[in-house]
């Protein structure tokens, strides 16, 4: 576009002058030469038809070449424009040479039509001259013959032959400018062709309703919509979806399901191909365009800035904002501190697409134009999900604070924050399969939502609030909790029992020896009310040591330590030596706490004195 501006330019500007002095000598070199010898100078136009001819087809040639031409210079420019906006992943993935190539391959084919367009051009030009030649030709072999014949003085020829000349020449001198207007021509095609492109929905259009205000109740009813670039793709059929005045409605889903296309929808940036979208039940092609959308605010994921200072971005969402009302915005999105921070604070220039501003500050001055709007129905398009959990934080209080009072729909993968939402509706493949508050939906622990909640658990990084969302669902099955708890435990417990087996050593034997010298009243053998060091104990009675009384307040199974002989027995405190040939048996706790306790009481064993190995 900006090339064919130049050239448009470059035809309307001097060569337009140009082109009228060149004709204006062509025209008077032709009076005067009809005026002193009409005869000669009828015989002399004869060479005018074919000059004509050929100024013509190359001016038509050149017009096809100079387009193809511009095309693909326009095509060399967008692979440039991509390369250096994009410059930071083409580097990481070394795609250096292959935009070089790629660019190579855009400029052989301008360079292919600038060469065609040169042979045109000389070819043109060259069989111009020689017409012209041939004319020079023919009046002075006719003007011998006028003066020999007709009395013609030699003065009378020269003038006319110096006249016919100067005015061809002039005409020939034109065929540069010919040659501009034709590429000119070529190139405003294309641009009125773009401006005289009547879209379906015109901004510019100035009718519609408009009223004193909106509620902001949302209605999607019945509505069929695919997208113009893929109109095979149906992306809604039969879609309906009710949003009253002031309810925050948050739309989940995976990837493709049509969340976004809600957005779109809502902004009008398309019509749907059947049903209504309806605000304050009013279909939306009704309202006035430029109306409607100063009463929708939206933040998208990837906030668009200008290459422009803070104050100006900020402004852009409410023309004739005064520096009181554009710092409030700021102060409400969370924006203000940093831009204080700014050695030039509200006039720091952002830089171009706002690279001289960290993804949370872009977020924080986007959100800060939407509260400058005031908008009704506030849509919120994967506002958070590229920031970080600071960032986040931040931006969310922003978001919490400027949703009070308005229709708020919102667009999101991280389920965290959706959770407050008033409404969560669940989209697979352009319908909602599932809709109600959090606790309505996690009452189905097979529903589609409790499925995201679980798979976004099972990739942490894809989603950092799954404790927070675990800690929530109450209802879920024992098993699932069970799942769920030991995704959050800090230590992560065992797949299988641990089973200690010990050995007999001399270490072992001092030890424990030692330990039923100075505890002889806690070791009596079962159903004997005798001490371990007794006889029934030689005789391989099986001890029992005493249980500890139940703790309640965990929902996950119990750690038990068991010492078999052949049997188990549950002491959750190893306090004696265990016997040798015993087994120690630690079944895997749940919970964090338990698990600690089984850890300690397994390192108390191996400090006793066993030699052995762990298994499990």
């Amino acid at each position: 576009m900006s090339g064919d501006t130049v050239l448009i330019q470059d035809a309307m500007g001097e060569k337009v002058g140009k082109f009228i002095q060149l004709m204006a000598t062509f025209v008077v070199g032709f009076i005067v030469a009809f005026a002193r010898g009409w005869l000669l100078t009828l015989v002399m136009l004869s060479v005018i038809p074919p000059l004509v001819i050929a100024g013509a087809a190359m001016a038509t040639i050149i017009a096809k070449l100079a387009s193809r031409g511009q095309t693909a210079y326009a095509e060399a420019a967008v692979v440039v424009e991509q390369t250096i906006g994009s410059i930071r992943t083409v580097a990481s993935f070394t795609g250096e040479k292959q935009s070089v190539d790629k660019y190579s391959k855009s400029l052989k084919s301008a360079y292919d039509s600038s060469v065609h367009e040169g042979l045109a051009t000389g070819l043109g030009l060259g069989s111009v001259m020689f017409l012209m030649f041939c004319g020079y030709s023919l009046g002075i072999w006719y003007g011998s013959k006028l003066i020999l014949d007709k009395g013609y003085t030699g003065a009378d020829v020269i003038n006319v032959i110096f006249a016919v000349v100067t005015g061809s020449f002039s005409l020939g001198q034109a065929s540069p400018s010919l040659t501009a207007f034709a590429a000119g021509q070529a190139a405003a095609f294309k641009m009125f062709e773009t401006i005289n492109r009547k879209p379906e929905i015109d901004a510019s259009d100035l009718t519609g309703t408009k009223l004193d205000d909106i509620r902001g109740d949302i209605e999607f009813r019945d509505v069929y919509f695919s997208y113009p670039a893929r109109p095979d793709e149906q992306i809604f059929r039969g879609f309906s979806l009710s949003i009253q005045s002031g309810r925050t409605v948050a739309l989940v889903g995976e990837s493709g399901s049509g969340k976004s296309t809600v957005i779109s929808l809502i902004e009008r940036f398309y019509d749907p191909h059947a049903g209504e979208v309806l605000v304050d039940g009013i279909n939306l092609k009704e309202f006035q365009l430029r109306w409607i959308r100063g009463k929708i605010g939206l933040v998208s994921q990837e906030p668009v800035l200008f290459a422009s200072s803070i104050r100006d971005n900020i402004a852009y969402g409410k023309d004739g904002a005064t520096a009181e009302e554009i710092r409030v915005a700021a102060e409400l999105a969370n924006a203000s501190r940093f831009i204080d921070k700014m050695p030039q604070g509200f006039d720091t220039m952002v830089g171009e697409h706002g690279t001289k501003l960290s993804g949370g500050q872009k977020q924080r001055v986007a959100i800060a134009r939407a509260i400058l709007k005031d908008p009704r129905i506030l849509l919120l398009d994967e506002a958070t999900s590229a920031l970080d959990a600071e960032s986040e934080r931040v931006v969310q209080e922003a978001l919490d604070r400027i949703m009070t009072n308005r229709t708020t729909v919102v667009v999101a993968h991280r389920l965290t924050t959706v959770r407050n939402a008033d409404t969560i509706a669940v989209i697979q493949r352009g319908s909602i399969i599932e809709k109600g508050s959090h606790s309505e939906l996690l009452e189905n622990p097979d529903g589609a939502y409790c499925q995201l909640i679980r798979l976004q658990e099972m990739n942490p990084n894809s989603h950092k609030g799954s404790k927070h969302e675990h800690m929530n669902k109450p209802n879920l099955s024992s098993s699932e909790g069970k799942r769920n708890s030991s995704r959050q435990m800090s230590f992560h417990p065992f797949r299988k029992p641990v089973v200690v087996r010990q050995q007999p050593s001399l270490l072992f034997r001092i030890l424990r020896s030692a330990h039923r010298r100075r505890r002889p009243t806690d070791r009596r053998v079962r159903g004997t009310g005798r001490h371990r060091g007794s006889s029934e104990a030689a005789e391989g009675s099986i001890p029992q040591a005493p249980r500890l009384p139940q703790q309640t307040g965990g929902s996950g199974p119990r750690a038990r330590f068991s010492r078999r002989r052949p049997q188990r027995a549950h002491i959750p405190h190893i306090r004696d030596p265990p016997v040798p040939g015993d087994q120690l048996v630690l079944q895997a706790p749940v919970e964090a706490e338990e698990g600690h306790q089984a850890l300690v009481a397994a390192v108390r064993c191996l400090r006793s004195g066993v030699a052995g190995g762990l298994s499990g």
